[in-house]
């Protein structure tokens, strides 16, 4: 299992409009890391955008949990994963 996370400034849920956002996403997707967090992370007044990023690849299936934390002190909104180990499963 590999997690890659952090503000990645490419917003992956417009990559049918960026060229760059549908470049990583490809890359990403390509190399079996599926995207965690697909509801926006930062909010301002004139723009909603996915930059802050988690990514998971894993040889099994993994019971996962993705949330947010909305919190006015920033305009990005805190994401998390959880992984439980009890529901990993081989994959078939």
């Amino acid at each position: 299992m590999c997690l890659l996370m952090g503000e990645i400034n490419l917003d992956h849920l417009k990559f049918e409009m960026h060229k760059d956002a549908d470049n990583f996403l490809n890359a990403m997707l390509t190399s079996n890391f599926e995207p965690q967090i697909l509801q926006p992370t930062r909010i301002t007044e004139h723009t909603v955008t996915s930059i802050d990023n988690i990514f998971l690849s894993a040889t099994r299936k993994i019971f996962t949990i993705t949330g947010s934390i909305v919190y006015d002190l920033t305009d990005h909104i805190t994401n998390f994963l959880i992984i439980s180990n009890y529901f990993c499963l081989p994959i078939k």
